[in-house]
Order: structure tokens, then sequence, then C-alpha cells
């Protein structure tokens, strides 16, 4: 079950939600009602998952495998995406609709539910390293973003990508599927 706090309420409740998060309890800190914070038990800390658009839209579309990905979801807490997730599952639904795999309707709702916590945007990158990493890999710079994102944040990936899966296999990142 997830609570959410505002800043105030977590200052002053701090030992009895420190007790809440230990029993399970998962403690969303609000600053104006938008989340900006969360408590989280030790054995989560550094647990990070690097989500691209592809396990993104497979999630968005539905469907047998997406039933499968939420699964292997569960239990993950700091989901990073780059600045640049949001136009790529943006573009993946246009093309979607384009080929008459779902509605319009479907795709604006979609969209909306894209990027809801726990999804955080990751600022920045490191773009000599993505610019190598797609060179020598023979990726496209926003495969290498999820890489570079990766390899820096020492993150687990997530994607359904068989290029981006082999590249990261080969630089020793932890795959969310094997």
């Amino acid at each position: 079950m997830m609570k959410s706090v505002s800043v105030l309420e977590a200052k002053t409740q701090l030992s009895k939600l420190l007790r809440e998060v230990a029993n399970g309890e998962q403690v969303v800190i609000t600053r104006h009602g938008k989340p900006v914070g969360r408590l989280a038990e030790p054995q989560e800390l550094g647990k990070i998952l690097i989500v691209d658009s592809s396990i993104s839209l497979a999630l968005l579309m539905g469907g047998a495998e997406a039933t499968l990905l939420q699964t292997k979801l569960e239990g993950w807490h700091d989901i990073r995406v780059p600045a640049a997730w949001r136009t790529e599952v943006a573009t993946g639904l246009l093309q979607a609709i384009r080929h008459g795999r779902i509605e319009a309707s479907d795709a604006a709702r979609a969209l909306r539910e894209a990027g809801a916590p726990p999804i955080a945007v990751e600022p920045g990158c490191g773009w000599e390293g993505v610019f190598q990493l797609a060179h020598v890999n023979q990726l496209s710079i926003p495969q290498a973003v999820y890489l570079e994102m990766a390899l820096r944040l020492g993150a687990t990936l997530a994607t359904l990508d068989a290029a981006l899966r082999l590249a990261a296999e080969h630089a020793g990142v932890n795959l969310l599927m094997r």
C-alpha cells in the first residue's frame, strides 16, 4: 500500500513513518501535492531500473506481454528514464495508431498514464560516452542513452530491443529479463 504525506507531516512524524516503512508501507513525500521523495527500506537503496521505450510501449498497449512485464517490474521503486523517453513513447503510440494496432483514444489514455510515478526522468547524460557507446556497439543514439544511463548509475536495464540487450550484456549491465 502507498501512503502520501506532505514534507511537514514527514518532519513531524518521521519515527512513525520509518516504522511503517519497516512494515512494508510505501511512503511518498509530497510538496504542494507533487511527489518529491520517498522513504525506502535499506535493501531498496541503490536499486535503480532504467526502462526503455520498448518496455513502456508494451506495457501501455496491453496484452499478455504487458502482464508478464508488469510482474517483472513489481518491487522496483526507483524507475528512471531519459529526458527523450516521453517523445519516444509518443512516437511509438502514433505509429501504432497509423498501423491500426490501437485506437487514438487508447493512445491518448496511454500518454496520460506514461510517466506517472514511480517513473523519474533522469535530466542528463554523458554525451561523449553516449556517442562512443553508439559507435562501438552499432547502436542508435537513443539506444546508447539507455546503455550510458545504466552504466553510469550502476542500474539494471529493462528493454525488449535485441541490439540494446546484446550491447548491455557485453558491457556487463544487469538486464531485467535474461
